[in-house]
């Protein structure tokens, strides 16, 4: 629970202008979390943040109300939520609901019951496909990339090139180590650790 709450109080001042990778690392120094709690916070937050355009869809779709209508925290609690559901396959359906409405603050419980039942159906039915007429919003929508970036990578590459970037984009990113001695002799040294690595 304490990993998905860093990453609420994260994602919520982010919403309020701060940058995203400076929050995460003052969060992450000062936390005390273990090694795979400080992970799925950091997984969450940058989750949450690539897939929102897609998320916010899927959660005003089955809402029925926009997400911007919702008193905050409730965006990022569904968000979380969602995209613990959609995108994360070691947590089960339960928890990623239960999680979501723990995270409910107090001031806000007598919502904990419209949270429960929009990531219920969200856990039915999945990422909800965008139907817009558009194409360059539909891409928006389901690729999670604003439309002003849609329509010039498209311009620039090409249709196909231009998707194939956006969804390239939205994938986690591995870890990556910049060796400060011998390549080859850092890799053995990653791998004798018991780590998969390669140069």
């Amino acid at each position: 629970m304490a990993a998905r709450r860093l990453a609420l109080a994260v994602l919520e001042r982010v919403d309020a202008g701060a940058r995203s990778d400076a929050e995460l690392g003052k969060a992450l120094a000062r936390c005390g979390l273990g090694d795979s709690d400080r992970a799925l916070a950091t997984r969450i937050v940058y989750g949450v943040l690539a897939w929102r355009l897609r998320l916010d869809h899927t959660i005003g779709e089955i809402a029925r109300r926009p997400v911007e209508k919702l008193d905050s925290p409730l965006p990022n609690v569904l968000r979380i939520g969602l995209y613990q559901l959609c995108f994360l396959d070691r947590i089960p359906p339960y928890a990623a609901v239960d999680s979501a409405v723990n995270l409910v603050p107090r001031r806000l419980r007598h919502t904990t019951g419209f949270v429960n039942a929009v990531l219920r159906e969200a856990g039915r039915r999945g990422l909800v496909q965008p139907s817009k007429a558009d194409e360059t919003e539909r891409i928006a929508i389901e690729l999670s990339h604003p439309p002003w970036l849609v329509r010039m990578w498209r311009e620039e590459l090409g249709a196909v090139e231009a998707e194939a970037l956006m969804r390239a984009n939205n994938e986690a990113l591995r870890t990556t180590l910049r060796a400060l001695v011998d390549r080859d002799e850092a890799t053995r040294q990653v791998l004798a650790l018991g780590i998969e690595a390669e140069p």
